[in-house]
Formats: structure tokens, C-alpha cells, sequence
């Protein structure tokens, strides 16, 4: 145990490695052999969190590669001759990159096409897996129930060589090796990694990656063990709220006061556009603060010119954030996904005449979010599928204040056009008659409001923002969707 001692002394912090050290010393652990036979078994009867399991595994991993085996290592009934020399090229690593691997710092600048896995060696191990390669190879459209049965036998793959948490790298590498094996999976909208539909890292943030078998594989890990994930909230970039604080102070403290009450008492008439507008924008930094703090709905409350002009300033305030013109995006990219969705599902809602809201009702169907417990109210969806998104009421009756999160009301009959309305409890923005202008502000506000969507349709504004703005990356569920209209 001398080296191991020394590595925990040289590498590990003194708290956790003395904390492995009384697991060892309590499993009365006293020489290299039996230090190497700790699995998962063991962990789980320890009760181990999942960082000192991988700092297990890193010292298990370069004792390995300091030691001389004989042909006769991998010597396993369930690993063939051709799965060892998978794991031998996967395994052949810089202890370096192994160190990276454990850790939780991005690391998408590591060269992962090095050690290329062949795929077909692991779907000619099942008769599922050799009819999945045949219909690869056809180049046949693929469907759900295909990217669910090649996410199973790779994960499967994946668990039997590495254990359930395998790293990222080598989750990567196996869906770098699976796009370009074949070439039908590949993603249609991120060129920039082919792969994102099975592994996309950091798509939720720094290590917070992404993709079907990363779903899989977390949802097996959960399944397997009861110990708790417990993670830190990532703290907030200090730089951002500095630059806020420093624009805030260019103005001085007199000079705000006097412009947030010259907006709160203006009349918002054509007269005094101009002026409204100009204070709007040296206020920016005052509503950045509000958006913060989660105090938007009173400041739009208190200054009732900022739901005025048809929802004009939300999308001046959104066009700040993101810096482009998301209404020119829109009105030039949605024709083409519009047609694509009816065309594709011809069969689906048609008793909708109006096509810009059929081509909604058919997203939002092909987009659902995760859990069965974020359904939707089924009998309301059965008449309108857009329920909870826009939402239609006689002319005579008011106005509802039921909306929890934005919503676009509009006074018309079902499914026809009329005077829209963006709802948020007691707020009400007039937002003009033209639905496709006021569905943009529906997507706007949710940014500027400084608020999140309904859960249960949170995949269905992605896909807009992904697709469309280009300010999000899209979901595995946008991406299967994307490639169902190719």
C-alpha cells in the first residue's frame, strides 16, 4: 500500500484522502492486490459518493498502467477476443488524459477521434444489434424506436467494459465512432458535433453534458444505487454582475430616479413615443437588475408604458440581450419549418385550417418534455392542442388571470384570428392582431421577463430558440424531431 499512500499524499486533497484511507483501513485492506479488487459492489456497500469512487478508479487505472500483464488479463466469458481489442484501444490513454477524465472541467478540447471504436463489433454481438447494423446500412430514415434500440446496446457496451459511469470521453468517442460508422445518425442541425444527438458535451453548461446515451447511462446509474448525486449550484459569474453594477453607476443615482419617474407617470400615446423609448433604453441596466432579482412583474406593473406600442418595447429589450432581430429571423426561417412539419405529419390536426397554427400544434405534439409528471391536461388538449401556449375567449368575456407563466389569449373564436393578448397573472400586454408577431413576443418575453417556461413545454421553445434564434442548443428530442422532417 506504499504507493498508494504516496498517490493519495502527492494528488488527492488531505480531507478526502483520509477519508479513503479509513475506508481501506476498514476494510482492513493491506496490500495491492486486494486494493485493486474493490468494484462496484463494494462501493455501494460502503456507501461511497461518486467522487471518491473515481478517485479510486484513478488510482486503480494507473496502477494498471504501471503493471505487466500476460495475454491472459482479459480473460472474461462475456468478452471476446474482439471485444478485448476494443478495450485495449480505448484503454491506451496518457495517464494525463485519464486525470481529466475524472474530473468535472470541461474538456472539449481533447482530441477524441484517436481511438475510434468499431460499432459493428458490438452490434454483431446480439441478433438485435445485427438487425439494427443491416438496417443501418440501408441508410433507412431513422426512427424512434431505432435510436432507442442502438442507445440500448451502446450503453449496455458501455456498462459492461467501464462500469455505469463511464467517463465522458469515453462516451464521446463511442458516439464519434457510431456518426461516422454511420452516417444516417449524424445531426442535421449541429454541424459542429455531429454526434450531439447521442453525446453532446457540455450542452448543459460547463460538464453538464448531454444526449441520449448520457441520459440513459445517468438513469441506469440512479436506478442502480441509492446513494444521493449531490451536486453544487454553479455560482454566478461575478464579471456579470460587476459589468451590471458598472453600467448602473455611469449614471448617477439623482439622474435614474429622475428618469424612472418621468417613464412611470408618461402617457404612452403616439406624442410621446420617442421619448418613451429613449428613457427605455437608458433604463436597461435598472430592468437587468429587476430580471435578477425576480422582481419583473412588479416593475411592469409600475410602469404601465412598458406594455405599451403592441409589446414593442419587449422585443427592443430582447434584441439588447441577444443582439439580433429575431423578428427577421423568424418571419425568414419559419416558412420552411412550417411546411416541412405539415407535410411530414399530413395526418395530424387537420381540422386547424390556419397552417401557422397547425404547424404549432404538430411541435408541440413531436416535442414533449421528459417525466410523467409533467403531463398535460389531456381533456383541454383534445380541443385545443395549443392549450396553455394561446389560448382563445368570446370577445364579451374578460380577460384571465389564471396564467402563472406568459400565455397568448386571443378574442376570437377557435383557432381563428383576433386581438392577442400576453397574459401573466394580472399583467395583460396588448400585443396587435397579427398571430405570427405575437407568437415572437411570446417567445421574447420569457427571456425579458426574466422567467421560464411551463416544464411540460419547455422542449417546444427550445426548439425555436435552437432552430430559429440560434441562441440555445437544441435538445436530443429537437434534434430526432429535426431529422423526422429531413
Amino acid at each position: 500500500m506504499d504507493f498508494v499512500n504516496e498517490y493519495l499524499e502527492e494528488h488527492i486533497e488531505e480531507e478526502v484522502a483520509t477519508r479513503i484511507k479509513n475506508v481501506l483501513h476498514q476494510e482492513e485492506i493491506s496490500s495491492q492486490e486486494l486494493f485493486m479488487s474493490l468494484d462496484d459492489a463494494d462501493f455501494k456497500r460502503l456507501n461511497l459518493t461518486t467522487k471518491l469512487i473515481k478517485i479510486i478508479k484513478q488510482i486503480q487505472k494507473h496502477i494498471d498502467d504501471n503493471t505487466i500483464y500476460v495475454e491472459e488479463y482479459i480473460d472474461d466469458e462475456n468478452v471476446t477476443s474482439a471485444e478485448s481489442s476494443i478495450i485495449r484501444s480505448n484503454d491506451d490513454m496518457k495517464d494525463s488524459e485519464i486525470a481529466d477524465n475524472q474530473s468535472e472541467q470541461p474538456d472539449a478540447d481533447r482530441d477524441t477521434n484517436q481511438n475510434e471504436i468499431d460499432v459493428d463489433i458490438i452490434f454483431s454481438k446480439t441478433n438485435k444489434g445485427r438487425q439494427l447494423m443491416e438496417l443501418l446500412k440501408e441508410a433507412t430514415k431513422p426512427t424512434d424506436k431505432l435510436f432507442t434500440q442502438t442507445t440500448h446496446i451502446l450503453c449496455d457496451y458501455l456498462k459492461a467494459v467501464y462500469g455505469l459511469r463511464p467517463s465522458a470521453n469515453h462516451k464521446d468517442i463511442l458516439a464519434i465512432s457510431l456518426v461516422k460508422c454511420y452516417p444516417i445518425l449524424a445531426s442535421r442541425v449541429n454541424p459542429d458535433c455531429l454526434q450531439s444527438v447521442f453525446f453532446h458535451r457540455n450542452a448543459r453548461a460547463n460538464g453538464g453534458h448531454a444526449g441520449k446515451i448520457q441520459n440513459r447511462m445517468e438513469t441506469m446509474a440512479k436506478a442502480d444505487s441509492s446513494r444521493l448525486f449531490v451536486r453544487k449550484p454553479r455560482q454566478q459569474s461575478e464579471s456579470s454582475i460587476e459589468s451590471g453594477l458598472a453600467a448602473e453607476n455611469s449614471t448617477s443615482a439623482e439622474e435614474m430616479l429622475a428618469m424612472l419617474n418621468e417613464l412611470k407617470f408618461i402617457v404612452p400615446n403616439s406624442d410621446n413615443k420617442k421619448r418613451i423609448l429613449e428613457l427605455w433604453s437608458l433604463t436597461y441596466d435598472r430592468r437587468n437588475l429587476c430580471r435578477k432579482n425576480q422582481e419583473m412583474f412588479m416593475f411592469l406593473k409600475e410602469y404601465p408604458a412598458s406594455i405599451s406600442f403592441d409589446g414593442e418595447l419587449i422585443s427592443y429589450d430582447y434584441i439588447r440581450m441577444y443582439n439580433i432581430d429575431a423578428a427577421s429571423m423568424f418571419h425568414s426561417s419559419w416558412p420552411n419549418w412550417m411546411s416541412k412539419s405539415i407535410s411530414r405529419y399530413p395526418y395530424l390536426y387537420r381540422e386547424i385550417g390556419n397552417a401557422f397554427l397547425r404547424a404549432l400544434a404538430v411541435i408541440r405534439l413531436k416535442n414533449p418534455n421528459r417525466g410523467s409528471k409533467r403531463a398535460r391536461q389531456l381533456d383541454e388538449a383534445k380541443e385545443n392542442p395549443l392549450k396553455g401556449i394561446i389560448d382563445w375567449i368570446h370577445d364579451e368575456s374578460e380577460l384571465p388571470n389564471c396564467h402563472a407563466v406568459p400565455a397568448l389569449v386571443i378574442r376570437s373564436n377557435l383557432f381563428d384570428k383576433g386581438y392577442c393578448y400576453l397574459c401573466w397573472n394580472t399583467l395583460h400586454v396588448p400585443v396587435g392582431e397579427d398571430i405570427e408577431c405575437a407568437f415572437i413576443k411570446l417567445l421574447q418575453c420569457f427571456e425579458v421577463f426574466g422567467i421560464n417556461c411551463n416544464p411540460a413545454d419547455k422542449l417546444f421553445f427550445n426548439f425555436f430558440y435552437a432552430t430559429i434564434f440560434n441562441t440555445h442548443k437544441i435538445t436530443t428530442t429537437g434534434e430526432k424531431f429535426v431529422i423526422s422532417l429531413s
